[in-house]
This record gives structure tokens, sequence and C-alpha cells, in this order.
């Protein structure tokens, strides 16, 4: 049974959390601008990976025309994961959301 529905910032945030879980080209029903690239990330350094989160979360958000921008990026290191904070803005409204990548 399907019931209801969201709209909106819901949705958007939706949208979000499924681009970001979903990994680029594992998937054929998805499009290869779909998506994520964060396998390659698994045993690289730090300083390696915050900058490279950085680009891969807008390049995968920025595909979706409601997103606009994608800032505010924080980041956090706990043992083999990187914890980033970041706030997209899309048509809708700003939403704060996070990605956990390991390491």
């Amino acid at each position: 049974t399907i019931s209801g529905y969201c709209d909106g910032i819901e949705a958007m945030k939706q949208a979000i959390y499924c681009i970001l879980n979903t990994e680029r080209f594992e998937h054929l029903i998805y499009s290869w601008n779909y998506g994520i690239e964060s396998n390659h990330l698994i045993g690289e350094s730090t300083t390696f990976v915050i900058p490279e989160i950085e680009r891969i979360i807008m390049e995968a958000l920025l595909q979706d025309t409601r997103i606009t921008e994608v800032t505010n990026f924080q980041f956090e290191v706990n043992k083999n994961q990187v914890i980033a904070k970041f706030s997209a803005i899309t048509a809708v409204g700003e939403i704060n959301a996070e990605k956990v990548v390991e390491i």
C-alpha cells in the first residue's frame, strides 16, 4: 500500500538523500549523471579525501537542476570515516545535509 505524498522541501531532502546514497555507474536503471562516485576514496589519506568529498558532492548534487548551489562545507574525521556537513541551496529553500564517507 502506498499512501501519502511529499513535496517541496521534503521532496528535495529525499532527492538529496537518494543522490548521495547511489553509487554512480553501478546501477543500469540510473543515468550516468546520477549518483556519487565515492568508492575510490577507500584507503586514501584525509588530506586527499576532504577536498575530493567536497568536489564529488557538488558534482553529484548540481546535476539536479533544482539545486543551484552547495556551500558551507564542514568536515569531521572519526577513525575510518569522514563526515561532510553542508548546505544545499534549492528552488524550494536551503537544506542542511550530511554525507558519511568510509575511507
